[in-house]
């Protein structure tokens, strides 16, 4: 069975030209907002942070999904330490070193201290800088308790 057309309806000329003076007449033009209100933007750390996401892609899919997560996680807490309008490449060692002692202050677990320092690792790659990162954990206090190394 075929469905019947309806044709929309098509405003008049004339109507179109009265919301033409209408729009003409007004002193400024109404401001649209772009987004609805109260809903929140992305900071530039986290849109630097996801660009290069996307464009490294080394890793697996599981690897990658947690580097974003992890990324996100600390331009957040970046964030919310005062560094409010960072951008990735103005990362320096000292925000580093405050993201070390905030984590060790939250006791997180050795090996979630040890994922989001080599998270850290690879950004600095990333943005060019690797000095940023010291290449060893123990140098932020992250030691691995004994009986738990490589060897166990």
């Amino acid at each position: 069975m075929q469905q019947k057309r309806v044709a929309a309806s098509t405003p008049s000329l004339a109507s179109l030209a009265a919301v033409l003076l209408q729009i003409a007449s007004m002193d400024e033009l109404p401001c649209v907002p772009l987004r609805p209100r109260g809903e929140a933007t992305m900071r530039a750390l986290n849109y630097d942070f996801r660009v290069l996401c996307r464009r490294y892609r080394d890793g697996n899919a599981v690897t990658r999904t947690d580097r974003e997560q992890i990324l996100h996680l600390i331009a957040g807490q970046l964030h919310d330490m005062g560094f409010e309008d960072l951008r990735a490449d103005e990362l320096e060692a000292e925000h580093v070193e405050q993201l070390a002692q905030r984590w060790i202050g939250e006791g997180l677990v050795v090996g979630t201290l040890k994922n989001r320092m080599t998270t850290l690792r690879w950004l600095a790659r990333r943005i060019g800088d690797p000095s940023i990162v010291e290449p060893t954990n123990a140098a932020y206090g992250i030691h691995t308790p004994r009986g738990l190394g490589a060897g166990s």
